[in-house]
């Protein structure tokens, strides 16, 4: 009876935790971008075309690559790398790879759990405020984002405990989920990247990686 017992707890612990690893996402999310309160000596036309109109993000269980396009067409790259913790940036008209790591941040991060809750391609996210200072004071706002993460898609907090730049180990170890809206506030314009589409999927990331030899340099 004792073995039988035993044999079932076993189980049920391996269900549940095939369950949860099933549960962990790995495919492509398409958002679109969206630009309000522009400044008005900064043209729209310029914001749309260096910043694009929209975005896809590939992810796995090793980081992901971002790739932003304008008009259908792919002009930056950006992507994080669990292996080096570093984060890329490179304009596809541009041979220089910019870089630095993601726990080499000297700025104070502010995470607020907020109740709302937003419904976002059939995924129910709750909100969160980030706002970020310098170290040495919270006088001076520096960013401020808000981010709307869905549980209902879980990802592995371990891909991102040294990601510190933005916060992003702090909230994603309190709420293991996958973004699927963000809203930057920035003193010029506010962004805001809302997922129109999800697919999951294998994801390699290198072959989204740029195909041309690179200038590499570190940004700080």
């Amino acid at each position: 009876m004792k073995l039988l017992y035993t044999t079932i707890m076993l189980l049920a612990f391996n269900l549940s935790y095939s369950a949860n690893d099933d549960n962990l996402f790995e495919g492509i999310i398409t958002y679109q971008i969206e630009y309000t309160d522009v400044d008005e000596r900064l043209p729209l036309e310029y914001l749309y075309s260096t910043r694009g109109d929209s975005m896809s993000t590939y992810m796995n269980e090793n980081g992901y690559i971002k790739k932003y396009f304008f008009e259908q067409q792919v002009i930056q790259r950006r992507w994080f790398e669990r292996e080096t913790n570093s984060i890329s940036i490179q304009n596809q008209s541009d041979d220089t790879l910019y870089y630095y790591l993601a726990n080499d941040s000297k700025i104070k991060i502010k995470i607020e759990k907020t109740d709302v809750y937003e419904n976002i391609i059939g995924y129910k996210c709750q909100k969160f405020i980030v706002t970020s200072y310098p170290s040495d004071s919270e006088d001076n706002l520096i960013l401020k984002y808000d981010y709307y993460i869905t549980t209902e898609l879980n990802i592995d907090p371990k891909v991102y405990e040294n990601f510190i730049d933005g916060g992003l180990s702090k909230m994603l170890s309190e709420v293991p989920g996958v973004i699927l809206k963000e809203v930057y506030y920035g003193s010029f314009f506010t962004s805001t990247h809302k997922a129109i589409k999800l697919e999951k999927t294998k994801v390699n990331i290198k072959t989204h990686l740029p195909k041309r030899d690179l200038i590499m340099k570190k940004l700080f």
